[in-house]
């Protein structure tokens, strides 16, 4: 029983906190309000209901997770897809405590390729089946109240962030990192961009296991100590990178999807004994709940939008935008993505941050949402070793500004 229930104080937790907030939203709605979805049976066929629910999405490409633990295994398994699974033979429903109900959509409210299971919504329809309801509109949650910073904006500070360093990575060019490097431990005065005062790294900070040595979870006869050497460099690698830039500006490292820590989120800092010689770098949990240029910030290494890839077709700023919508920031967590087993969810938006930073993109982006708690700005930064490109983030006493830093045009 104790297994059957672990992850069940999450789910719980999530739905209690953001029900109440959906509900808000849900008062001006036609059709009377289900507290629990199991009123459904007590409903006319063709009467117009609203309720509130857990997205769930039954996939038909999606791997089992016995295909999964295989793999963890070595042994011979179908390879998980990255890509979008999705299709439209997928089911969508909504559930609560009480059970599920299926979800009729069409083009006017969404497709099911829109779909981004675990985040709890309203949903507005008509009961067309015992168990359908054909949806008419989807009900959001009002927004938590804001994050206030316990900085106090006195003067202008510019923070870097950057993700996706992949130190140690055969197949892309060390170059542009070795050259930021240069440039954030004051070895490069060529480049005019105005001064940086903090440096805030949002994971994959080196290169993944698989990367390194292609071999390594396929062939585990290999010598070990040659393994354990080329797996271990770019660690090497990191804490000198590291050691470099940290003793010239401030600098904070947040763990991410190949970084050698916990897999499961919230993923812990990292150990300060894989990094002896960065010690004044500060360690930070994935994800963190921090400031960035005198402003509350939430930080994201990027696990949760990769995810999200392999259940909709949305881009990656679109999955941020709704993270923040919805209150929730890693929503296929614990059913798709590891998470660790805690009585509550760490990833509901119980405050609302002024910065909501999201790692490990595809393609920069930048949206200011305005919410009815205030203005957030989501920003997806870049994967550095694909595009070279890093985020400045300026914030003075009536000014907050982000703007993409490509290397090769600082």
């Amino acid at each position: 029983m104790a297994t059957q229930l672990q992850f069940h104080n999450i789910y719980r937790d999530r739905l209690s906190s953001i029900r109440t907030r959906v509900e808000s939203e849900c008062k001006e709605a036609d059709g009377p309000l289900l507290e629990r979805l199991l009123e459904m049976n007590s409903i006319h066929e063709g009467t117009e209901v609203v309720c509130v629910g857990i997205l769930v999405k039954i996939m038909s490409n999606r791997v089992s997770a016995i295909d999964d633990y295989g793999k963890l295994l070595n042994l011979t398994m179908p390879t998980i897809p990255s890509a979008n699974i999705s299709s439209e033979d997928d089911t969508v429903m909504i559930e609560d405590e009480t059970g599920r109900i299926r979800l009729d959509l069409d083009e006017t409210t969404a497709t099911v390729n829109d779909i981004i299971p675990g985040f709890v919504v309203g949903v507005q329809g008509v009961k067309t089946t015992p168990d359908t309801i054909t949806v008419n509109r989807f009900i959001y949650p009002t927004a938590p109240p804001p994050l206030v910073s316990d900085d106090t904006i006195e003067a202008t500070e510019t923070t870097l962030v950057v993700s996706g360093l992949r130190l140690g990575r055969p197949s892309t060019s060390q170059a542009p990192a070795t050259l930021l490097r240069r440039w954030l431990a004051g070895k490069n005065t060529l480049f005019s961009f105005p001064k940086i005062d903090r440096l805030v790294i949002a994971g994959s900070s080196v290169a993944a296991a698989e990367e390194v040595h292609p071999d390594v979870l396929d062939k585990p006869y290999l010598d070990s100590t040659k393994v354990f050497g080329q797996l271990t460099a770019p660690t090497e690698m990191l804490d000198e990178w590291l050691a470099d830039v940290s003793s010239n500006l401030p600098t904070t490292i947040i763990p991410g999807l190949t970084d050698p820590v916990q897999q499961a989120l919230p993923q812990p800092p990292l150990s300060h004994l894989l990094l002896p010689r960065a010690q004044a770098a500060v360690r930070m949990p994935n994800p963190s709940h921090t400031t960035v240029s005198h402003v509350s910030a939430m930080v994201s290494a990027g696990k949760a939008i990769a995810d999200c890839r392999r259940f909709c077709g949305l881009s990656d700023a679109d999955i941020a935008h709704h993270c923040v919508l919805c209150g929730h920031i890693c929503p296929t967590a614990p059913e798709s993505l590891d998470a660790v087993a805690l009585d509550h969810d760490p990833f509901v938006l119980k405050k609302l941050p002024r910065l909501a930073i999201f790692g490990n993109c595809r393609e920069f982006a930048r949206e200011e949402m305005e919410t009815e708690s205030g203005p957030v700005d989501i920003i997806c930064v870049p994967d550095f070793s694909e595009t070279g490109i890093a985020v400045a983030i300026t914030a003075g006493v009536n000014e907050l500004t982000v703007v993409p830093v490509k290397l090769g045009m600082l």
